[in-house]
């Protein structure tokens, strides 16, 4: 028969420290113990006259789950040697044969109890322990509530109340952003005021007129000369005073025959 037990432990204190314990109430509750590793073998627990009619072998260890362990006890718990032998004695009576097996029944919640108890106990020591806070929680409210009654006997600041206070917990003032001043153009009459250039149109359409020009020399390229006129003539009607309209008309002007 195996079963297995568990149990919830909140604390940050190390797997090892959890196992340490674990080996000192389970070391006083049994006939046995080894360590194996990170696991403990646990033989005869709670061994007393009424267990000589089971054997049970607890492997135990500790898993780490969020915020803190899990203590995970997994038994092999079967009937002894004397077990059978009580059992053939007395199958031919007509009810000592349930001796035993109400003895090795009660057997097993035995083992069970004593489990528990380790684990209550271990959890009672390290539960809620955290190996990294500077003070006890007990400690910083105690300070806390001296810091208060200082306050309100006016013998300290409200300012020095909480720094005090985050001194305690540990807590970082929160630095707020410096406001930004706004800008009155009227109160600052020796700021110039700044005029943006405006973008040159002249530019735009030289640019637009040298776009169609292009377009019309693609299109000589590809063998397209209808296109490319007419491109041409468009080129001379939107933008007729650029330098590209100048040469679009010196490219469709007629030659004049040699």
């Amino acid at each position: 028969m195996q079963f297995q037990l568990t149990d919830r432990i909140q604390t940050n204190v190390p797997a090892g420290r959890l196992l340490d314990s674990l080996e000192n109430q389970f070391r006083g509750k049994s006939k046995s113990l080894n360590r194996i590793g990170d696991s403990l073998s646990v033989h005869g627990i709670e061994a007393s006259f009424g267990s000589i009619n089971r054997t049970d072998r607890t492997d135990v260890t500790v898993r780490p789950a969020n915020g803190g362990y899990v203590l995970v006890a997994d038994v092999k718990y079967s009937p002894s040697v004397f077990f059978w032998i009580i059992l053939i004695v007395t199958i031919f009576t007509y009810v000592f044969w349930l001796i035993p097996i109400a003895f090795y029944l009660l057997q097993k919640k035995t083992v069970k109890e004593g489990i528990q108890d380790c684990f209550r106990n271990v959890i009672n020591e390290l539960g809620g322990v955290n190996v990294d806070a500077p003070q006890s929680l007990q400690t910083s409210i105690a300070d806390l509530e001296r810091l208060g009654g200082l306050l309100q006997q006016g013998l300290i600041t409200q300012a020095e109340f909480d720094g005090q206070k985050a001194k305690i917990f540990g807590a970082t003032p929160v630095q707020l952003p410096l406001p930004i001043p706004k800008v009155d153009a009227n109160s600052h009459p020796h700021v110039p005021d700044c005029e943006i250039p405006l973008a040159d149109p002249t530019l735009q359409t030289d640019r637009d007129a040298q776009a169609l020009f292009d377009e019309a020399k693609m299109h000589i390229g590809k063998g397209d000369k209808e296109l490319a006129i007419g491109t041409l003539r468009m080129l001379i009607e939107k933008f007729p005073n650029t330098s590209a309209a100048a040469r679009a008309r010196r490219s469709i002007a007629p030659k004049p025959r040699p």
